[in-house]
């Protein structure tokens, strides 16, 4: 059984997952064939009786030709992440999707700046942000 957090998760995934399918006109059989997933293992997936492993988000990912953000993201995220983010924050967000520490800095500081709490902290914050992918693109 999932816990409170990985079935809210799950919930997410579900519903991206049938959009997807759905606008890739993909039944669940020819998803898991396509993923390269045993199709039970993407129905117990699709039941929220269990959660993916990173590397099976990956090949659903790749199948449904999306990002695995797009995935385990609610759809009005990835919108605002979108508007906010550069494309280097979104990929360093991305690579760091399972560090529960640096996603709840993220979500608490998009939350902030949608409130206009933090305009100048946050413009301040984004600077560094990519000043420093600036100086990692320099070395």
């Amino acid at each position: 059984m999932l816990s409170q957090i990985m079935l809210e998760r799950s919930h997410i995934l579900v519903n991206n997952l049938v959009r997807y399918m759905a606008s890739n006109g993909f039944k669940q059989r020819q998803l898991a064939a396509l993923a390269g997933i045993n199709p039970t293992t993407l129905n117990n997936w699709m039941r929220s009786y269990s959660y993916p492993e990173h590397e099976n988000l990956l090949k659903l990912a790749a199948a449904l030709n999306c990002e695995v953000s797009d995935l385990t993201e609610p759809e009005s995220y990835q919108d605002e992440r979108k508007r906010y983010l550069t494309v280097g924050q979104a990929s360093l967000l991305n690579a760091y999707q399972t560090d529960r520490e640096f996603q709840k800095i993220c979500d608490i500081s998009l939350r902030l700046l949608r409130e206009k709490r933090l305009s100048v902290y946050a413009a301040k914050w984004l600077e560094y942000v990519e000043s420093s992918d600036a100086e990692s693109n320099i070395k």
